[in-house]
């Protein structure tokens, strides 16, 4: 009888632990969607305002699919906090404190860039100095705050409570083995094997627009969602010998393409590659409608030379994305939806004889911005660029003044940078 009671009653623990574990799951996903909806235009008013908030209930309210695999995720992170501290308190801390930087951070970055945390965006955490530098002094003072008081709390809370949880080490081992192979499980979200299960059970992936699937799926779900299994999708008859014969099909284009060129190779030459995220042609852009237009020049150019399109993530940027392939001559639409950064993403595969660079003498880049965004400094290393020339660099660029008193330096500036850094000699050139 005895031994019953004790079963009941384990059983009676156990269900009211998942029962709180539940609810604060439930209002952690909800906090953090008020972060990613903020800043949306859709869902939030920019500031602390109704909208957001009443949206951030309708989410997980009415999303109650894809809702429901957030609040499972974070369950099962709750129950491991537990395992690993043994204290229920120690456990509320803790996700607290995950909670409040993961709404800070999809704030933040969906404020600057409009983009939810991704995967790539781990790589920013080496910009951590330019990405503090980017927050209202107030908030990081504030945060700082919370995080050491909550720090003093988690350790007395540990030395003091006596609010045991699992007195058995063994079961504290099993129940831990489970919750890490549940987290790996869903962590595997998006790979061949598991997709169509998860897309069953409410998960809708948005991959080629983060903030879109943060505001459709959750933010803990778009996390997941973004992360790389295979770069690409293997092609129908790929092999070394198709390989072969596409090299030996280019071959035959080049000579012909350059039989009639006076220029043929890079010898003396100086290129240089701009990319503008302001200039775009009014025609590409919806609703949109103008008496004149005001780049019959550029027109004309890509009329009578070598010209075609790219695919942007966006208006006004994807600009690492296009620099990528603009340097590797590789199209982002081959590879799978998920490679949404490829300088972070497919970073060990871009060397110097795999782009454009390897071509010359000497290497520059100007970038009038902070370097430390998208992995650019490991990747320009790779790709042997001689100098890096940025706002923060040992050798900051020269011009940097804006329109209007804007954050960004205008395109005067960079075209400014770009000529003081065009050099005489016989050296080839690429900036």
């Amino acid at each position: 009888m005895e031994n019953k009671m004790k079963i009941k009653y384990k059983i009676f623990k156990f269900l009211r632990l998942n029962f709180l574990f539940l609810w604060l799951s439930i209002v952690s996903l909800y906090i953090i969607q008020i972060g990613v909806m903020l800043t949306d235009p859709t869902y939030g008013t920019g500031d602390w305002g109704r909208s957001a908030w009443t949206n951030g209930i309708q989410f997980v309210i009415n999303q109650t699919t894809s809702a429901g695999i957030n609040v499972l995720i974070l369950m099962i992170l709750m129950w491991l906090i537990t395992l690993i501290s043994n204290r229920i308190p120690v456990t509320i801390i803790v996700m607290a404190v995950l909670t409040a930087i993961v709404t800070v951070a999809e704030y933040q970055l969906i404020n600057d860039r409009q983009e939810a945390i991704t995967e790539a965006s781990l790589q920013e955490v080496t910009a951590f100095g330019n990405l503090i530098g980017m927050l209202d002094i107030k908030l990081v003072i504030a945060f700082v705050v919370i995080l050491i008081v909550m720090a003093v709390l988690l350790f007395i809370i540990y030395r003091r409570s006596k609010w045991i949880v699992f007195r058995s080490i063994r079961w504290r081992a099993v129940l831990m083995i489970i919750s890490i192979l549940a987290l790996v499980h869903f962590f595997q979200i998006n790979s061949d094997q598991n997709k169509e299960t998860f897309i069953k059970l409410g998960d809708d992936p948005k991959v080629w627009d983060s903030l879109y699937d943060a505001v459709s799926n959750g933010g803990i779900v778009a996390f997941l969602n973004s992360r790389t299994t295979d770069a690409m999708v293997q092609p129908k008859g790929y092999s070394q010998a198709t390989m072969k014969k596409v090299v030996k099909k280019y071959q035959g284009e080049t000579k012909s393409i350059n039989a009639t060129r006076q220029n043929k190779n890079f010898k003396n030459q100086t290129v240089i590659y701009t990319l503008s995220e302001s200039l775009t042609k009014p025609s590409y852009v919806p609703g949109l409608t103008i008496s004149d237009n005001p780049l019959k020049k550029l027109n004309n150019i890509m009329n009578t030379t070598s010209s075609g399109h790219m695919v942007s993530s966006g208006y006004g940027g994807g600009t690492a994305g296009i620099e990528y392939s603009t340097l590797t001559g590789f199209n982002i639409t081959a590879y799978k939806p998920t490679i949404t950064m490829p300088y972070s993403q497919l970073a060990s595969s871009i060397n110097e004889k795999s782009t454009v660079t390897g071509q010359f003498d000497k290497k520059i880049v100007v970038h009038p911005y902070v370097g430390s965004f998208y992995n650019r400094r490991a990747v320009y290393k790779n790709m042997g660029i001689n100098y890096f020339y940025t706002t923060d660099s040992d050798t900051p660029v020269k011009y940097t003044a804006s329109v209007g008193g804007g954050n960004h330096a205008s395109d005067t500036s960079a075209y400014k940078n770009v000529l003081s850094k065009i050099s005489s000699g016989n050296d080839s050139q690429f900036i």
